[in-house]
């Protein structure tokens, strides 16, 4: 499910900051990242396990290497409980942590809606930290078998290290480009291109029926990309 609403995406900004403040002793390098992105999308997956996924924009630029002149911190957080003043009882909360900023946030906010939630009575004291190959990686795969038919060359034009997929009316898109601002280049299954635009009336839109042809006019320059995201 996508949410448009600016006080959806206000109310993820202060659950992330609550959380990565608090988490900021045990991850200094997460605290640290925190600086240098700020959240421009979120979407509320409402699964059997729901979530929440975090899309961020960078802000300060200069920073865009932070994470590859660090050990990688893609990690899985369970163990985390915040205080529900309705029900006076502590609700579960697991994150994903990709490249040191959180990506997904595991929280039932239909049941426990954000106005019922004190961030400042959360329980770290059971943290359990998961390192493994982690959701992003397994997207990698997923991605590189989808586009097969490309030579290393086309790939190399990609982002493929950093996909990871979204969820936008029943359909799983892929990230194949991050703008760094926010918005995305994303393929399907059936390699149809799409931009998702964040806070926008039409956010998810296809630009092209196939891969092959989107890479015909990208030779690698983001800035020949803008067009797609013209407002």
């Amino acid at each position: 499910m996508f949410f448009k609403k600016r006080r959806f995406i206000a109310n993820v900004r202060e659950v992330e900051k609550s959380l990565v403040t608090i988490l900021g002793k045990q991850f200094p390098l997460l605290l640290e990242n925190q600086k240098n992105w700020k959240l421009s999308a979120a979407y509320y997956f409402d699964h059997q396990e729901k979530f929440i996924q975090l899309l961020h924009e960078n802000i300060t630029r200069k920073n865009l290497d932070f994470n590859e002149n660090r050990i990688p911190q893609n990690f899985r957080i369970s163990g985390l409980k915040i205080y529900n003043e309705k029900t006076n009882r502590r609700i579960k909360v697991k994150l994903v942590v990709f490249k040191n900023l959180i990506s997904k946030i595991y929280l039932d906010i239909d049941n426990n809606p954000f106005k019922m939630l004190d961030l400042k009575n959360i329980d770290i004291d059971h943290l359990k930290v998961e390192f493994s190959e982690g959701d992003n990686n397994l997207t990698e795969k997923k991605v590189r078998r989808i586009l097969k038919d490309l030579n290393h060359k086309k790939k190399d034009l990609l982002g493929l290290r950093d996909t990871f997929e979204i969820e936008f009316k029943e359909k799983i898109l892929y990230v194949i480009l991050d703008m760094q601002d926010g918005n995305y280049i994303t393929i399907d299954e059936n390699c149809a291109v799409y931009r998702i635009i964040h806070d926008h009336t039409e956010p998810v839109k296809q630009i092209s029926p196939d891969i092959i042809l989107f890479l015909n006019s990208y030779s690698g320059n983001k800035n020949d990309l803008k067009g797609y995201f013209d407002y």
